[in-house]
């Protein structure tokens, strides 16, 4: 099974919470696309930690936390499915 669409806005879609992201769906990724998908997870946690969010706004704090608390989650799937299966990240 092929990577739906572009793999940053995939990245994008997991972060923001549209995208579901579980084991049972990587598990038909090829290792190419386990390769990819770590990759623009990092972009995409990278850019997450550079969004400038006012102090006051504690809405706007919580979002950040929690697409920073997603990605997180999806790169430590990645990460132990890939590990489990032997395959270089």
């Amino acid at each position: 099974m092929p990577l739906p669409g572009n793999p940053l806005g995939y990245a994008r879609d997991i972060a923001d919470g549209s995208a579901p992201f579980t084991a049972l769906q990587f598990k038909r990724f090829t290792p190419e696309d386990l390769k990819t998908v770590r990759i623009n997870l990092g972009l995409v946690l990278r850019d997450v930690r550079l969004e400038k969010v006012p102090e006051r706004n504690l809405d706007a704090i919580r979002r950040r936390a929690q697409k920073i608390q997603r990605i997180n989650e999806a790169i430590m799937l990645v990460e132990t499915h890939a590990k489990k299966l032997r395959i270089p990240l």
